[in-house]
């Protein structure tokens, strides 16, 4: 089968259009609005088009290899057309939050970027029969929009990825003491051993900095507000040092009840990674931001 030629641009060349490369270094906070190079911003939006129709070209032309010999080769060639793709739809929209008075905020307000997949149907046996090129929603990863930018941050503080960290093993504690079967004493104990063997610590920093317990209710709900000061701060009209961004009980049930996955297969419990972590919150203060709500399926 013939081969198409490619006609792709690398992710690497995405990323040195960004805006934000040649903006020279500033102590300025995130509310400060940077100066756009529009034909950086044109660049970017251009390689999204390029990367787009290159896509489309590469998943069909492996979509046309299934069962022949060139499957494996056109299928890799797909898959690099694709990540090429999302890098570029990705700083695209980072150039545009970017743009906005709190980048941040921008980007919490929209929540979600466009990411591509390639979908492969399968006839009945479970054999590929054909491929498309198609669409899908994904958070967005605020550490990754920050690492993207250079010389600037865009969170209120600099320390809001190693306190979300921090959180998201609190969290593992809560959830094994509720469902330790045991005493109270049994419980913590058996959470003492828990922590010890993952090496994580049974205190959490809250309140100035006071060690709080990590399996009270409260201590949590103020370690999120804590992490959510952090990643984004809005001054109450009344009183401009708290924030308007207030959490709720409601908000540490989302994280609780969303943060864990049962495996079917192994019957064994999933914990939170930090990316996971990473999209709950920030999906967190998108509902305290906006109004809406936990969707239901």
């Amino acid at each position: 089968m013939k081969k198409t030629e490619k006609n792709t641009v690398k992710a690497e060349e995405i990323v040195d259009t960004i805006v934000t490369a040649d903006t020279p270094a500033t102590d300025k906070p995130a509310t400060d609005k940077p100066e756009t190079d529009k034909a950086a911003t044109d660049a970017v939006n251009d390689a999204v088009d390029v990367a787009l129709k290159a896509a489309g070209v590469a998943v069909s032309a492996y979509s046309k290899a299934i069962g022949h010999a060139d499957e494996a080769t056109s299928f890799a060639d797909a898959d690099e057309a694709v990540k090429t793709l999302n890098t570029a739809i990705k700083l695209a929209k980072y150039t545009e939050w970017l743009d906005a008075e709190n980048p941040f905020e921008a980007a919490i307000r929209e929540l979600f970027v466009t990411e591509y997949k390639i979908s492969v149907s399968k006839d009945q046996d479970g054999n590929p029969t054909s491929a498309a090129l198609k669409p899908a929603k994904v958070i967005v990863d605020l550490q990754d929009f920050e690492n993207s930018v250079k010389d600037r941050k865009l969170a209120n503080h600099p320390n809001w990825v190693n306190d979300m960290s921090k959180l998201r093993e609190s969290l593992i504690l809560r959830a094994y003491y509720e469902l330790y079967n045991g005493s109270e004493a049994e419980k913590k104990t058996a959470v003492k051993l828990f922590a010890t063997a993952n090496n994580i610590s049974t205190t959490i920093e809250s309140n100035g900095g006071m060690p709080k317990d990590a399996l009270s209710m409260t201590t949590l709900k103020t370690a999120i507000q804590d992490v959510v000061n952090k990643i984004l701060f809005i001054p109450r009209e009344d009183k401009q040092n708290v924030n308007s961004l207030t959490v709720t009980k409601a908000e540490v049930w989302f994280i609780l009840l969303s943060a864990f996955a049962y495996n079917r297969r192994t019957g064994v419990i999933t914990c939170p990674r930090d990316d996971t972590m990473r999209a709950m919150v920030t999906q967190v203060v998108h509902f305290i931001l906006t109004g809406n709500h936990p969707v239901f399926r």
